[in-house]
């Protein structure tokens, strides 16, 4: 009350000062309706000021009383409204009897509210905001009072309180994630309560994160290491080493790691271990500054698998007890584990030698396999915090990351970068730069970061923010077997924007190029790895010259001729089809066979491996040629047509193995020669042909004079002496 008392006076005793909150509230509501009025809490409807039942006009509790008008509207109105907070009127003629006759009638109501009895001070809640009006009453020694109004402005200047959480996303099929307000809140509130949220940003793609995984170091077993900066973990008690290994067998005591100053002190991670039958061929973790005798060692419950794995070892040192607990992890399993070790880095004084692939030892083996995500830490990580991370890249300013080596460096570096910061980058040693890279990497998926800020809004305009950041990464790779071009955002085969789930195609990935699109692939140079490929009818590939696509499985070719070289790597059966610029088999084993025709501008290379045409045909352009030899050759039907049409000249077809010279004034023209192997021809009674003959098919095939050459390999003379050959020719067809 005295907040709003102006210097209120009386000429006998003391004032006493009270208020009460007062207000209008109004509303109408048509025939048949009912109208339902409610004053704020704490307050009773004291007048009514207005009621109409009738044909009242006005809005917004300007009314006035209409030319049909129920005298006894205010009476009623009064007993339902007088002294209670909330009352519900019927607008019908049941309750107000009817004023006219066939007249669409309505219900209009203003009324007063107070509180009901005054007192020193009064309370406002969030939903009385705003301009209001009030009631001072004062009164002196004698009892004596008056009154006067005043208007309250209740305000709302309290920021919402935002509490904001860091948030985990992964891309989706299409490559992108969508962050909700919900995800990233974690209890915020407001003292009127919050009317809205934003947060910003809130959508992501494989632009925000880190790169692509596109290598993984080769240790060739020979002589190859990995060397890291000395005592890198020389003031440590506890710490982690993490690696993905795609592991080959090179024998015993191989080392993932070995930091060492001699034979007496180190400490090593062996995938092979052998000091007695129960360490026989597993993965163990030693430790020693007493060399063998004084090893302090862990024996895992399980042999290093081959191919792409995910190994750790951590060491936690426990200052009160001066004991450590080594722990082996396998694909974010602990697999062995000691609490009794005596001995952490820190104690093994300075460590000259801190290999990876390399033993200390001479006589031990090297490492033969694959590194990749190599990561050090300052301290020993739970498994969970293991797990989290295995399958993701990092972003490398991760707490208490040492060394961070990613191994993206790629052909023509012997470097393999440091990303934590700290400066302690490794060397390859013994390798070529252009050959210790490798294509294909292991399953860790591409991450990144992104400070994200959420706002909170409350109904009276009062925002506040709060940042929280999210970590993006992609699916791991070897969870997503498939992946489409999209061409969202450019022609570039290597932006990852244009594929699904924002992953650039690796030797993993099966690959479809779908039609109907605005945007195809264009490699401009390197080479592209993946599984099988798949270009559909009205869907396009653009290779440069230099750009080469490789492939571990099928290819099935149904657009445009690509140009650039197309290679075949696989190890298995492989199928193919389509039109090509270069063609290239390089497989260490398997047979490649057509699934559909083939057609060769440039040429048709079997560097290792047979090539099966089957029921189709390989068909090389005017100016292509066949590359094969006696152990890697094509097997089937290839063709070709060339112009026959300049005497003395020597066709020699492109390495069919038949040659054409035509003398004399008759040419044959354009002639095209179709070479089958395999297969032989049966002649009249027993005889049959070595299995290959040539069908030419000549413009012109009458008074000719062309001398030709034919070729074989020695696998084609089907047991028939060569003393013994013969040269058939038939113009009737291939057999009989």
């Amino acid at each position: 009350a005295t907040a709003v008392n102006n210097g209120s006076t009386a000429g006998c005793g003391p004032l006493t000062l009270q208020v009460q909150k007062q207000g209008v509230v109004y509303g109408q509501i048509v025939e048949g309706g009912t109208l339902t009025l409610t004053a704020p809490s704490g307050t009773v409807f004291t007048a009514v000021d207005f009621a109409s039942y009738g044909t009242p006009t006005g809005t917004n509790g300007n009314y006035a009383l209409g030319g049909c008008h129920a005298g006894n509207s205010a009476s009623i109105v009064g007993t339902y409204l007088l002294g209670k907070n909330s009352a519900s009127i019927p607008a019908t003629n049941g309750v107000f009897g009817d004023p006219c006759l066939n007249t669409y009638k309505a219900l209009a109501v203003r009324a007063t509210y107070a509180t009901p009895t005054p007192a020193a001070q009064l309370t406002y809640s969030c939903a009385e905001v705003g301009t209001s009006t009030i009631l001072l009453t004062v009164t002196d020694a004698n009892g004596n009072t008056s009154t006067t109004k005043a208007t309250v402005t209740v305000q709302d200047n309290l920021a919402p309180t935002v509490v904001a959480q860091d948030v985990n996303l992964t891309l989706d099929a299409t490559g992108m994630a969508t962050l909700t307000t919900a995800q990233v809140n974690n209890g915020s509130f407001d003292n009127c309560g919050i009317a809205s949220m934003s947060v910003s940003p809130s959508t992501f793609s494989c632009g925000n994160l880190s790169g692509p995984n596109r290598y993984a170091v080769n240790l060739d077993g020979v002589d190859d290491y990995l060397s890291l900066p000395s005592n890198l973990l020389s003031t440590n008690r506890s710490f982690t080493f993490e690696t993905w290994l795609n592991y080959q067998d090179n024998g015993n005591w191989t080392r993932l790691f070995d930091f060492s100053s001699s034979t007496n002190t180190y400490l090593l991670l062996t995938p092979k271990a052998n000091w007695d039958a129960n360490s026989l061929n597993k993965l163990a973790f030693a430790i020693s500054t007493g060399g063998n005798p004084g090893e302090q060692r862990i024996v895992a419950n399980t042999t290093m698998p081959t191919g792409w794995h995910h190994v750790a070892f951590t060491l936690a040192w426990n200052t009160s007890t001066n004991r450590g607990t080594g722990t082996i992890y396998l694909d974010g399993t602990a697999v062995g584990s000691n609490s009794a070790l005596t001995l952490n880095p820190s104690l093994l004084g300075t460590l000259t030698n801190y290999w990876l692939g390399r033993s200390i030892y001479g006589q031990d083996p090297y490492l033969k396999g694959q590194l990749d995500e190599v990561r050090i830490w300052s301290v020993a990580r739970t498994a969970a915090e293991i797990a989290a991370t295995k399958d993701r890249t990092l972003v490398g300013n991760e707490a208490n990351l040492l060394a961070y080596l990613p191994l993206e460096n790629g052909p023509g570096s012997v470097t393999a970068t440091d990303a934590s910061g700290h400066s302690n980058s490794g060397t390859l040693l013994n390798s070529s730069p252009s050959t210790a890279w490798v294509t294909t990497p292991s399953a860790a998926a591409p991450t990144g970061t992104v400070p994200v800020t959420l706002t909170a809004t409350d109904a009276n305009g009062n925002s506040s923010t709060a940042t929280a950041t999210v970590t993006l990464q992609q699916p791991s790779v070897n969870s997503i077997p498939s992946l489409t071009w999209t061409g969202a955002t450019s022609t570039d085969w290597s932006d990852c924007g244009n594929w699904s789930y924002g992953m650039v195609p690796s030797a993993s990935h099966n690959v479809t190029i779908p039609a109907g699109l605005s945007r195809y692939p264009i490699l401009s140079a390197g080479t592209a790895t993946m599984t099988n490929l798949t270009i559909v009818s009205g869907a396009s590939v653009t290779l440069a010259s230099g750009a080469t696509l490789q492939a571990t499985g099928n290819v099935d070719e149904q657009g445009p001729a690509l140009g650039g070289t197309v290679r075949l790597i696989g190890t298995g059966a492989q199928t193919v089809a389509g039109s090509f610029s270069t063609l290239v088999v390089n497989k260490a084993s398997g047979t490649t066979t057509l699934s559909g025709n083939v057609n060769v501008a440039t040429a048709l290379t079997l560097t290792s491996g047979t090539l099966n045409t089957g029921n189709y045909t390989v068909e090389l352009g005017s100016a292509a040629a066949l590359t094969e030899s006696a152990t890697n050759y094509l097997t089937g039907t290839v063709k070709t047509t060339r112009d026959v049409s300049t005497a003395g000249t020597r066709y020699s077809f492109e390495s069919l193995g038949l040659a054409l010279t035509p003398t004399g004034s008759t040419l044959p023209g354009t002639t095209t020669v179709r070479r089958v192997t395999g297969t032989a021809l049966t002649g009249q009674g027993t005889s049959s042909s070595i299995k290959r003959y040539y069908d030419i098919q000549a413009a012109t095939n009458s008074n000719l004079n062309v001398t030709l050459e034919f070729g074989y390999f020695d696998t084609e003379l089907n047991t028939i002496p060569e003393a013994q050959l013969t040269l058939f020719r038939s113009s009737t067809g291939t057999t009989g």
